[in-house]
């Protein structure tokens, strides 16, 4: 079976790609992200806090797609954050994921964009107690670590929140290709970014303000 990718641009011109997105991301999420799949279109409408809004679908001969990246893109920082790689539950195919994985790099390497970060849930014991959830979150972060991308270390973005028993994501950084780790500066400004402008923490959060 030959897969392509497609970018989605404009939901108003491509509705159909569109729809199976939300439906592939209601499919794999449910309810767990509320109405995150009804505002897809608004943020290929240039509605995301974050910076713009990148969509890659991998699709079938038959124009069926199969899975989706959304990922938003920081002209300013020249830095991108992965939101969502999603595989339909229904497709048994493997490396679909990869693939599509591979073809976001290459396309923000034409960009320009000088990393590519994302959260990934944590694979320590401290952060996360359930075994099972541990192994699985250790297969991403080793499904992103054959593509270069490490786990930033030094703050302390994943420590768990008051009230929490579990941590947060950790964040990973991937170079895209070019060996080099990103600088304080770049760190803390994509930290500040999925902090304040995509979960909309207040300044004064001691959560924000430990990290």
């Amino acid at each position: 079976m030959g897969i392509r990718f497609v970018h989605v641009f404009d939901p108003d011109h491509d509705p159909r790609r569109v729809a199976e997105v939300q439906r592939i991301f209601r499919s794999y999420f449910g309810e767990v992200y509320g109405d995150y799949a009804e505002r897809i279109p608004d943020l290929l409408r240039g509605r995301a806090a974050v910076g713009r809004t990148i969509i890659i679908v991998a699709e079938d001969s038959r124009r069926r797609v199969l899975a989706f990246a959304l990922a938003f893109h920081d002209r300013q920082r020249q830095s991108t954050l992965l939101d969502f790689l999603v595989v339909d539950p229904g497709v048994r195919q493997r490396g679909i994921g990869g693939a599509l994985y591979e073809a976001l790099r290459e396309y923000l390497g034409r960009l320009g964009s000088r990393g590519l970060y994302l959260e990934v849930r944590p694979d320590d014991p401290a952060l996360e107690p359930d075994p099972a959830r541990r192994r699985e979150n250790r297969a991403r972060i080793r499904f992103y670590e054959r593509y270069g991308a490490r786990v930033i270390t030094g703050t302390r973005y994943e420590a768990a929140r008051p009230g929490r028993a579990e941590g947060e994501p950790y964040l990973m950084f991937d170079p895209l290709g070019v060996p080099r780790d990103p600088t304080a500066d770049e760190v803390r400004g994509m930290i500040e970014a999925v902090l304040f402008r995509k979960y909309g923490y207040a300044a004064s959060d001691p959560y924000a303000i430990g990290i």
